[in-house]
């Protein structure tokens, strides 16, 4: 596999290897093949496959889409993979920009635009990427210093940022809200904010723990329990208003993004 190339850029005069223009508009693999226009509902998904791109989504030989310095690349090893950037001015390998918009994946395939009610998960399973949000495969989507990753199990996770603007891979903000990734789809009922207030207690002996100047009893939680431990308390208790997790350490341990404490039951 060649790894010197170029973005593939489908303009009005077809298709185009420099990836500078304006004019890039979505990639779109109709049943006619490869189309220009982002107005069809005959969209498929876009599967990079070992024999390379193909408009059927019913294969598992689907691997992660990567762009890399070097171009698009079905490997998914690297650390060069840089986040895809979906702009007004089409695909770009640069995440420092405002312009930076939800890839919605719609009946009708992936749009520019967050502001339908079409928008389905994109699904990370074992055979790829997939539209359908029905599976017990989802895998979660870690967002990784080396880019998107299926794995959740690495200490490099760092959290998916849902803001008002789309997601955003900084841990920073108050604003933050977590995914959950349910078999329903997403929800953020997990609200992060800075250390402040008072513990608050989650469910059995998981407790989050108050701003102290000399914490001595904190474990970190992996996602995947946080969220395991919500969805059991939304269930006993569906009236609960969203969980605030009053403290959070912005360093988190090599297993998980946020810290607990726990707590005998008297």
């Amino acid at each position: 596999m060649v790894r010197e190339v170029l973005l593939v850029r489908l303009t009005k005069a077809g298709f185009h290897s420099s990836n500078s223009s304006s004019e890039v508009l979505l990639v779109r693999p109709t049943k006619a093949g490869f189309h220009s226009s982002n107005s069809s509902s005959e969209v498929l998904l876009v599967r990079l496959t070992k024999a390379g791109f193909h408009s059927s989504n019913s294969s598992s030989e689907v691997l992660l889409v990567r762009l890399t310095k070097a171009g698009i690349h079905t490997n998914n090893s690297s650390s060069e993979v840089l986040l895809v950037r979906l702009t007004k001015a089409g695909i770009h390998t640069n995440n420092s920009s405002s312009e930076v918009l939800l890839v919605r994946l719609t009946k009708a395939g992936f749009h520019s635009s967050n502001s339908s009610s079409e928008v389905l998960l994109v699904r990370l399973t074992k055979a790829g990427f997939h539209s359908s949000n029905s599976s017990s495969e989802v895998l979660l989507v870690r967002l990784t210093k080396a880019g998107f990753h299926s794995s959740n199990s690495s200490s490099e996770v760092l959290l998916v940022r849902l803001t008002k603007a789309g997601f955003h891979c900084s841990n920073s903000s108050s604003e933050v809200l977590l995914v959950r990734l349910t078999k329903a789809g997403s929800s953020p009922m997990l609200k992060i904010a800075p250390p402040a207030g008072v513990p608050l207690k989650c469910m059995g002996r998981v407790y989050v723990a108050e701003n102290r100047t000399k914490p001595s009893s904190f474990t970190s939680v992996p996602l995947s329990f946080l969220l395991d431990v919500l969805a059991k308390s939304t269930q006993r208790h569906s009236a609960t208003p969203p969980l605030r997790l009053i403290n959070w350490d912005p360093s988190p341990g090599p297993l998980g993004l946020v810290q607990r404490r726990q707590h005998d039951e008297k």
